[in-house]
């Protein structure tokens, strides 16, 4: 399914990307690259053909994506995030608690073995 002529696309180069470990996108004006998507360039559909068809070896293996796509995939990763710092807060809220609860315990019995041990 191709993108409309009036979708806005982002283009993501695959092999810088795994070269340095970081999605590499093309920046604004075909000015270069940026691994911040919020500075990536959107192009309209025949720049982003445009580009993808030139003739460097870094165009040649660039990938357009609809920016719509780029950002609802931005925003399932934040909630991934989300769901799984509040998963990990919980986690450690209830380790805490645990040992809290052992903190006390070992409080309310530190007299009564420094009584049986005869160490105190």
């Amino acid at each position: 399914m191709s993108a409309p002529k009036t979708a806005r696309m982002l283009i993501r180069n695959p092999t810088r990307s795994a070269e340095i470990g970081m999605d590499v996108w093309w920046a604004p004006d075909r000015s270069g690259y940026t691994t911040d998507i919020a500075k990536a360039g959107a192009y309209s559909r025949d720049e982003a053909v445009d580009i993808t068809r030139s003739s460097s070896a870094s165009a040649a293996e660039a990938v357009p994506v609809t920016k719509d796509i780029v950002d609802s995939m931005a925003a399932s990763i934040e909630k991934a995030k989300s769901d799984a710092d509040a998963r990990l807060r919980q986690a450690l809220d209830e380790y805490t608690d645990r040992m809290k609860a052992c903190w006390q315990l070992e409080q309310k019995l530190a007299p009564i073995a420094k009584e049986v041990t005869g160490h105190g």
